[in-house]
């Protein structure tokens, strides 16, 4: 690194030494952005404005269960940046969830947005609280709690929430029924339909199906293609399983899913028979171990899992993967149909309901293109080359924060 990057993480290290999650997705930014703070020394500034969040939000969320005993939670909110427009991103609700994991996952959805057409902010938050095992009465009491604080923090011009994990559309609906009876009005500007996510029956899909059309972008730039590839998936959640199943549907042959307890290995590779077992599974919340009593020749692998998501890597992996060359897309690109749709249903004019699935499908192939044209593109302008595995890495991070330089230069110091 050049002094100056290496001063601008120093800072940061004194700042927020234990905030492991944080500093290892800013180094990664960083360590992308080097040839543009080179070429642009009046960025440097910008950079170190832009890497202390806006606003954090920390709060208490009490709640009763329904044995009468009172808990108490953990809520936060990180607004990163509105730099670009109002701020969005999810809501986690997960035992892991702290400060830095708030910040984190608000500072990829700043840059996830940014590397989007649409002018949005990136936000992110969420709470400790651990919905498994819960009753839906206890959840909805947390929601409602959570929601008491939260929703002083939200509106049309300043932030909306979406779903992360821990938060699906049970979790959504119990958060914008107490925001709607706090605040007095049902501002369905937001996100279409609601203030939450809930405008699109391709919601859910959107985010998977975009996953492999990436891939399939990437690798028709090599001259390959995803027909006949095995393919590790991690995860076996909504989003998971979409994957696997737009993967069947390219002929490719995905061979694992995860859950918290380890990773399933079928060497023979997954069906639409075998898809629909797993599917099954998951839907009756039991272990992928089961799949073991249907398909015996396949493993089971306790505490290891191959991760796919935000920041999926440890640095340590990181360095392993850029040591064997292998080609390697970054979160904030590779989830562009997710953000596209997700970023339609802001606009009450789309009524997305009515799409076909074609119509869909198209939307989200010509987002995921146009976010891998970006990036290779603000890689190569600034010198990395298209072979180098983690171009598109720099290019998507190069891009994104070109994007938010330009807006916080044009808007001053503030």
């Amino acid at each position: 690194l050049s002094k100056t990057a290496a001063s601008i993480l120093e800072s940061l290290f004194k700042k927020d030494p234990h905030e492991a999650e944080f500093i290892q997705s800013i180094q990664e930014v960083v360590h992308s952005i080097e040839p543009v703070l080179v070429k642009n020394s009046q960025y440097v500034q910008i950079l170190e404005r832009l890497l202390e969040p806006e606003r954090c939000f920390i709060f208490r969320v009490p709640w009763v269960d329904d044995r009468g005993e009172a808990h108490v939670n953990r809520g936060f909110r990180v607004q990163f940046s509105q730099a670009l427009g109002p701020c969005r991103g999810g809501l986690r609700f997960h035992p892991s969830m702290n400060l830095s994991v708030a910040k984190f996952l608000a500072f990829e959805q700043t840059l996830k947005n940014a590397l989007s057409l649409y002018k949005l902010g990136g936000a992110a938050g969420g709470s400790d609280f651990d919905p498994k095992g819960k009753s839906e009465i206890e959840v909805m009491r947390f929601c409602q709690s959570f929601m008491d604080e939260l929703y002083r923090y939200l509106g049309p011009d300043q932030d909306f929430p979406a779903e992360d994990v821990g938060v699906g559309p049970r979790e959504m609906g119990f958060l914008f029924g107490q925001y709607r009876r706090l605040s007095g009005h049902f501002q369905g500007n937001f996100t279409g339909p609601k203030i939450f996510w809930s405008g699109s029956s391709f919601r859910t899909e959107a985010t998977g199906y975009g996953l492999v059309f990436f891939a399939r972008v990437v690798l028709a730039d090599m001259n390959k293609e995803l027909k006949g590839l095995r393919c590790a998936i991690s995860g076996s959640g909504k989003i998971a399983m979409h994957v696997l199943e737009k993967l069947l549907s390219c002929e490719a042959i995905p061979v694992t899913v995860s859950d918290s307890e380890g990773y399933l290995f079928d060497g023979d590779g997954f069906d639409y028979v075998k898809y629909t077992l797993i599917r099954n599974i998951k839907a009756q919340q039991r272990s992928l171990k089961e799949y073991l009593k249907t398909f015996p020749r396949a493993k089971y692998i306790n505490d290891a899992k191959p991760w796919g998501s935000n920041m999926p890597c440890t640095g340590q992996a990181v360095d392993i993967l850029r040591k064997a060359k292998v080609h390697v897309a970054p979160a904030k690109a590779t989830a562009a149909g997710g953000v596209a749709v997700g970023e339609l249903e802001l606009n009450p004019e789309f009524s997305l309901m009515q799409w076909s699935v074609e119509d869909f499908e198209n939307k989200i192939q010509e987002a995921v293109k146009q976010t891998y044209d970006r990036s290779m593109k603000a890689a190569q302008e600034y010198g990395i080359l298209k072979e180098n595995p983690e171009s598109l890495v720099h290019g998507a991070n190069i891009s994104a924060f070109l994007n938010i330089a330009q807006a916080m230069t044009d808007q001053g110091c503030v």
